[in-house]
């Protein structure tokens, strides 16, 4: 007999599976989202249950707004799904144009109707289709009928459940995505407890270029721990989503050696999605000289530290005395994204910028922050109160960081090869 797992957005249904659930869609939801409660078939109408039936539902239930985090991050932002909506559009319409005239007349003025509305839909007007169609009656609709919540749906029918649900995500950005797998667990094809991210993997090997975390890589160890510290501060329901390369078994640092490991996993022909990210200074511009013109596979990404405001007017030592400067691209290394809380002393000055060479190459100084050491374990403080109790979060500045982690989601967000394109 036959199981099925179901998909609401909003409170309503949008897709379902049977016997099992694809293991890249799995592969969004974690263990700790699972919540198990006591429901009644009105809850629920579309699963079948009686009105005043109680059963213990099994779900994982997520905010739409983290769901969209975790897809960016496996390469499925909102312009991949914009892009997927406007070939269905397109391949809807080419099919309009071959609709033989030997069809019943109801059909041929069906397709006529179809096609009107098709061409005057852009992504952005079918989200606002969609919460208009569900802010209306709960109906059915049936496929004839155009424009209702189940051919707005539909549309997506051929297109990888993760995008689809990135479409629904994005039209209901402040609402939850439930993955109800009650049935699947009841008939035996979903074991009690299931982690989904791990069973995802270990159960489908394919889908560890697909579905697996992202890897992201820096210049040393002290950027991957601050940058994992940042990630379970201020954005904790991505954790599990990207995983950080570990420099603590004596790895050599340093932009250069980045660039290195960079060209390896290119010639490798790793298959995971790697993001290298370096430093935003000289040093870093310098070691990416030598990339210029080498091609690198579309699942190998690199990008720097993104320019910060603090860093445009910023205190710095040289060899003609103290002056304040545009450090940005010449002393941005992790510390100077650590925020002002961190970088000011006690008297409210910030911590300085020392220069300490000229790279020909760049015809510009490096510079890096004077005492990072101090810094660093100022950082390690706050992260601690924010761990222990995240009203202090308010409080602080997670600006710099944000920036960074925003700038991976970003990237990653721009894309892979998916099934059906």
């Amino acid at each position: 007999m036959s199981s099925y797992a179901h998909v609401f957005v909003c409170g309503r249904e949008v897709m379902s599976f049977r016997n099992g659930v694809e293991p890249t869609f799995m592969f969004l939801f974690r263990a700790d989202d699972l919540v198990r409660t006591v429901r009644t078939g009105t809850d629920r109408p579309s699963l079948g249950y009686s009105a005043d039936e109680e059963y213990e539902a099994c779900e994982f239930v997520v905010p739409s707004r983290e769901i969209r985090d975790r897809l960016d991050l496996l390469g499925i932002g909102r312009a991949v799904a914009a892009e997927h909506f406007r070939e269905i559009v397109e391949h809807q319409l080419e099919l309009h144009s071959r609709t033989p005239f030997t069809l019943p007349e109801s059909l041929i003025q069906f397709y006529k109707e179809e096609s009107e509305l098709l061409r005057s839909l852009s992504y952005d007007a079918w989200l606002g289709c969609v919460r208009d169609s569900v802010a209306g009656p709960d109906r059915d609709g049936g496929r004839l009928d155009i424009g209702s919540l189940r051919w707005l749906t539909e549309l997506w029918e051929y297109v990888d459940s993760r995008v689809t649900l990135r479409a629904f995500a994005d039209a209901f950005p402040d609402d939850l995505v439930t993955l109800d797998v009650t049935d699947l667990e009841g008939g035996g094809w979903l074991e009690p407890g299931v982690a989904p991210q791990e069973a995802a993997i270990q159960n489908f090997s394919w889908a560890i270029a697909n579905g697996a975390p992202a890897i992201v890589l820096a210049e040393g160890r002290t950027d991957i721990s601050v940058l994992q510290e940042a990630l379970l501060v201020r954005q904790p329901h991505l954790e599990g989503f990207l995983r950080f390369a570990d420099f603590s078994f004596g790895a050599e640092g340093g932009a250069a050696s980045l660039v290195r490991t960079v060209r390896s996993l290119a010639s490798a022909g790793v298959a995971n999605r790697v993001v290298a990210i370096f430093d935003n200074d000289t040093a870093a511009a310098d070691a990416l000289k030598t990339l210029d013109g080498v091609r690198l596979p579309p699942n190998i990404m690199v990008m720097t530290y993104p320019q910060i405001d603090l860093a445009t007017r910023y205190p710095t030592i040289g060899p003609t005395g103290p002056a304040h400067m545009n450090v940005n691209g010449m002393a941005g290394s992790i510390e100077l994204y650590l925020g002002e809380d961190v970088l000011r002393d006690p008297t409210g000055d910030l911590r300085a910028v020392q220069w300490t060479g000229y790279i020909a190459r760049m015809g510009r100084y490096q510079g890096e922050l004077v005492d990072k050491q101090s810094l660093l374990k100022r950082f390690e403080a706050k992260a601690a109160l924010a761990r222990d109790d995240r009203a202090y979060i308010d409080t602080q500045d997670w600006s710099g960081l944000d920036s960074i982690l925003d700038g991976i989601r970003q990237i990653l967000a721009a894309g892979v090869d998916l099934p059906g394109r």
